[in-house]
């Protein structure tokens, strides 16, 4: 699954990302392109995953822990001048909170 997933994040940096990126440089500095992304062959990690279970009945509260050691090779040009992003590393812990609504015949219940 991380090939694609390498794909997807290529094609909103190069589509999304560039041109935003562009437009919000002086002129001179408007030549910024992406020349080389790759997220590498070692995708990320979760470690500890904690759920929460002393809520109300329609909530979920996890923690969640992520590791991402990359070999990643990210690199930009900018008026011939290239710099980049190699053995990329993340280590952090995320935390969702989901809350459920319900609808009834009367509307939207919480």
């Amino acid at each position: 699954m991380w090939p694609y997933i390498g794909e997807f994040v290529e094609k909103i940096l190069r589509e999304s990302v560039e041109p935003s990126v562009r437009k919000s440089l002086p002129a001179a500095l408007q030549s910024f392109k992406f020349s080389t992304i790759d997220l590498g062959d070692i995708p990320p990690r979760t470690g500890g995953i904690k759920v929460y279970s002393q809520l109300k009945r329609d909530e979920i509260y996890m923690d969640l822990e992520l590791n991402y050691s990359s070999d990643c090779d990210i690199a930009v040009n900018i008026k011939g001048i290239n710099a980049g992003i190699k053995d990329f590393r993340v280590n952090n812990s995320l935390v969702f909170f989901w809350f459920f609504f319900h609808y009834t015949d009367k509307g939207m219940a919480t």
